[in-house]
């Protein structure tokens, strides 16, 4: 299982790189966002989680809908694998920064952010190696669930599949504030942070 996930991290798409947000980033972001179609498609890879929406204006983040396209989301992305790219310019280890691990390997289902169903994976690591996986960031491109965000669905897994939580508990996935305002401080439109 972790063999399969490794191969199917990380992020980005094919001309850039992706850095994290330093700990003390604002976690304000605008959480509205209208009611979601969660069957998502790509060119390079189909996720139909079949899960309908509960969401609508106002909504936060970890609700029942979240988990549960999350929950769909996690083996999906395991199973196709070999169907991700890696993007160029990030083969092998790239330094992460916080609130990610410091080692991070990238991968991606396509070249274009912009698509339905684009889905940007990062597996987080202490060390470089591959033994030492602490978690797995993925961004999910849902036209219509979250256009404070661009639209991005956010998801942060442990490596056994099951969701972080917040300091209150709440399971770090969906509309996840803290991601959002982050992502929000990236150059360009598509909430994706590039290797400098």
């Amino acid at each position: 299982m972790i063999r399969q996930l490794i191969a199917a991290t990380a992020v980005l798409w094919a001309s850039g790189g992706l850095m994290g947000c330093d700990d003390d980033a604002d976690a304000s972001a605008d959480a509205a966002a209208s009611a979601a179609d969660t069957g998502v498609e790509s060119d390079a890879m189909a996720t139909d989680t079949g899960v309908e929406s509960d969401a609508g204006e106002g909504a936060g983040f970890g609700t029942a809908e979240d988990i549960a396209y999350g929950q769909a989301l996690w083996p999906q992305v395991e199973a196709r694998a070999d169907d991700f790219i890696v993007p160029a310019g990030l083969d092998g280890w790239q330094v992460g920064a916080a609130p990610h691990a410091p080692h991070q390997l990238f991968h991606a289902n396509g070249s274009d952010p912009d698509a339905e169903g684009y889905i940007v994976i990062k597996a987080n690591y202490m060390e470089a190696d591959e033994t030492t996986l602490d978690a797995i960031t993925v961004m999910v491109k849902r036209p219509g669930y979250n256009p404070a965000a661009h639209d991005w669905f956010f998801a942060k897994y442990r490596p056994d599949g099951t969701f972080t939580q917040g300091a209150d508990g709440t399971d770090e996935v969906g509309r996840v504030p803290f991601c959002a305002d982050c992502h929000s401080h990236a150059e360009g439109d598509d909430y994706l942070f590039r290797v400098q």
